[in-house]
């Protein structure tokens, strides 16, 4: 699991480094950010597995195809725990989970009055990977989309703020490789159901 997560962050790079010098030309924004995600929750048939809520950071590079049109690669991780709430009690399960997104996408500007000032929307989609620190369990990676909102300030020519809201849904989610039963969990049966997580971010943007 850990080959396939640096294996994608490669092609990320590599992505990055393959823009056309004619886009390259015209814009390419970078934007560091940190904020707050909503950790989301799996159901299965004793209760509901938990993923926390925390602080989550990442890295987002925009490049301009037309005047309101931007690529977008985003990288992002929450590190995170995992607690199963059943109908007899609350256990945390894993102590450290790391969640990464590693997403491609399309980012719309509108149109107002001011060049500092600009609104936008923003879809991608990619791969989530779940990384369990705690031993006994195992790793997943799964497909997941995003959908999103925000406006990007500029104070200035080449630095601005962005500030985001997003909701990011992995699909056919495995259960971390943990199995949820009329006993509990463990580490044998899957409990698969998709579900989804939220962020709120704020970031610099950085206009080369």
């Amino acid at each position: 699991m850990k080959n396939r997560l640096s294996f994608a962050v490669i092609l990320f790079i590599l992505f990055a480094m393959l823009i056309p010098n004619k886009l390259i030309a015209q814009r390419v924004e970078v934007s560091p950010y940190t904020g707050f995600m909503l950790g989301g929750r799996v159901n299965y048939y004793q209760g509901y597995l938990k993923i926390d809520d925390g602080q989550n950071w990442g890295l987002i590079l925009d490049v301009n195809v037309s005047s309101e049109q931007q690529v977008e690669l985003g990288y992002s991780r929450l590190s995170t725990s995992l607690t199963q709430h059943s109908y007899a009690d609350v256990e945390k399960l894993i102590k450290e989970l790391i969640i990464d997104y590693i997403q491609i996408g399309s980012l719309r500007e509108f149109v107002v009055n001011s060049d500092a000032f600009i609104p936008f929307a923003v879809g991608s989609l990619g791969i989530t990977v779940f990384t369990p620190r705690d031993g006994g369990y195992t790793s997943s990676t799964n497909f997941s989309i995003t959908l999103g909102g925000g406006v990007k300030i500029f104070p200035t020519e080449h630095f601005g703020i962005r500030l985001q809201a997003r909701l990011l849904v992995p699909m056919n989610y495995g259960g971390l490789g943990i199995g949820c039963g009329t006993g509990g969990c463990g580490g044998g049966v899957y409990a698969s159901s998709a579900f989804a997580q939220g962020d709120f971010t704020a970031g610099i943007i950085i206009k080369l």
